[in-house]
């Protein structure tokens, strides 16, 4: 299975249609959301890092593990407005951004790749269950009916 690692999907998603709908400030607000309030959750040694050398970790970085990064950004953000680092609406505007990429990263196929849902039994057709064949003793039933079991006008046909 091909990994993808973070800077790589931000070139797909540079390339993509979604990409040219967005305004110009998204990919500063995105680089800031994960650069502050995800990335350092999942790898605490990111926090000291210059911009150049979170690019050059992002190269490195899987991009599978921004499965999370909706919550976790929600959680260290509330921390930083109740530190009074950032707005409400600051955080709106990272929190939108942030989701925008994330919903269209859902939707790839190289994504969906990443985290197989995995086939259960309900997934599956059951198997054919065949009943056993009644008990005939030896007999097999008659198929036909006898000449007294026909109505009268079929027997004078048949003569």
């Amino acid at each position: 299975m091909k990994s993808y690692s973070l800077s790589h999907v931000l070139n797909l998603w540079r390339k993509s249609k979604e990409a040219k709908l967005v305004a110009n400030d998204f990919e500063k607000y995105l680089s800031i959301a994960l650069r502050f309030y995800v990335i350092p959750e999942l790898d605490p040694q990111v926090e000291n890092l210059k911009p150049r050398q979170f690019a050059a970790y992002c190269d490195e970085f899987p991009a599978a593990r921004l499965k999370s990064a909706l919550e976790i950004f929600n959680q260290q953000t509330e921390i930083a407005i109740e530190n009074g680092q950032i707005s409400e609406g600051t955080k709106d505007n990272y929190r939108s951004t942030l989701k925008r990429f994330l919903e269209w990263m859902e939707r790839q196929v190289w994504w969906r790749e990443l985290f197989p849902v995995p086939v259960t039994r309900e997934d599956v057709a059951p198997f054919r269950v065949s009943l056993e064949p009644k008990p005939t003793r030896g007999k097999l039933a008659s198929y036909g009916l006898t000449s007294s079991q026909l109505p009268p006008n079929v027997v004078q046909q048949m003569q």
